[in-house]
């Protein structure tokens, strides 16, 4: 059994399949270093997910090949590549044979029928287009919980209905909402989807991505790449309760770029480990303020209010708002200093908690 390539196209295609978490998996078990190459595909399996990259080149053949080693080799190589099974002796283990450039490595490998299966399980489905699927994850990927604890905040709820698609993380301080509208509405569909997924989503994105949905997994393909992970399981909070109801007090900043310039100077004079700054806004002047150990800063918002409150946030999770709206006007809306503020711009909502002060 031997494939044709080159170890430009090979490596390219090697390094796309590594399926998420791989790394941290593979000291705890061994099978996990080793990728399964089938004919002109390339499949990684670490138990959570399984990816499925296609790569050019021509033969026939089925074996598994140690993903690192094979990346260290091929790493600042060119030319064709001959990748070749040596069946299993009585006198020695399974090998591949990488052959390049008049060079031959024969690397010990392990029987395919130790690797994981392959699973697939499709169901509802929705396609999303690449620019819109990319708007979501830049609006809500980065408010995903870090905290392995908190299970169902280690990702992002997708929802699709009516012709719109909406992603919602939290991390339990603050939470934020992406919506496009898209073409495809033939299907209702609610899954969520972990972190890492999205993360591997990210930067091997098609024209376009399907999403389906099964029992236990969830199913992404793009740009001929596919994409097998598990669906967290438990209950996501429920995020619509937490938007505030009719709250009194509405500021505008007409200028978020100017607001994100200004409260990353600020943000030096602030608590390194807090974040904290003071926002004190009246219907006359509004101003921002940070105070550390042996630093204080105070300027005035550019911003109209049609009311008066004094509230404190983490200055990183508004900066991480505000630095990607880009000349969008932003509205706040706010009850009182102790309650959530809801930023907002079109289809995209934002919840912060506040700090105490």
């Amino acid at each position: 059994m031997k494939i044709q390539t080159t170890a430009k196209i090979f490596l390219a295609a090697l390094r796309q399949s590594v399926a998420p978490n791989a790394r941290k998996k593979k000291a705890d078990i061994p099978i996990l270093r080793y990728v399964r190459v089938i004919n002109n595909q390339i499949i990684a399996n670490n138990l959570d997910a399984c990816s499925i990259v296609p790569f050019e080149g021509s033969g026939e053949a089925d074996f598994l090949l140690d993903y690192y080693d094979a990346v260290g080799l091929l790493r600042g190589w060119d030319g064709d590549l001959s990748i070749e099974y040596l069946k299993e002796t009585a006198a020695a283990v399974a090998r591949t044979r990488l052959s390049l450039n008049g060079w031959k490595f024969n690397l010990d490998t392990e029987s395919v029928t130790k690797f994981p299966d392959s699973f697939v399980e499709d169901g509802p489905s929705v396609t999303i287009a690449k620019n819109d699927f990319k708007i979501l994850l830049d609006r809500a990927y980065f408010a995903i919980s870090e905290e392995q604890t908190r299970y169902t905040l280690n990702g992002a709820l997708l929802k699709e209905e009516k012709g719109s698609a909406t992603l919602v993380a939290t991390d339990g301080h603050r939470l934020s909402m992406a919506t496009v509208p898209i073409a495809d509405s033939s299907a209702t569909l609610t899954t969520l989807i972990p972190a890492n997924s999205l993360k591997w989503l990210g930067i091997r994105l098609g024209d376009e991505i399907q999403i389906s949905t099964g029992e236990h997994y969830q199913t992404f393909r793009t740009g001929g790449k596919t994409l097998v992970a598990r669906r967290l399981m438990g209950q996501f909070p429920n995020y619509e309760a937490v938007f505030p109801k009719d709250p009194p007090i509405k500021v505008t900043f007409p200028s978020p770029r100017d607001l994100a310039i200004g409260m990353a100077r600020m943000r030096r004079c602030a608590d390194y480990r807090s974040g904290a700054m003071i926002w004190n806004f009246s219907p006359e002047e509004s101003t921002l303020s940070a105070t550390s150990q042996n630093r204080h800063a105070e300027g005035k918002l550019t911003c109209t209010s049609n009311g008066s409150v004094r509230i404190g946030f983490n200055a990183d999770y508004i900066l991480d708002f505000i630095k990607r709206c880009g000349t969008s006007e932003v509205n706040c809306f706010l009850r009182d200093g102790q309650s959530a503020a809801l930023f907002e711009i079109e289809n995209w909502k934002y919840l912060s908690m506040p700090m105490r002060i």
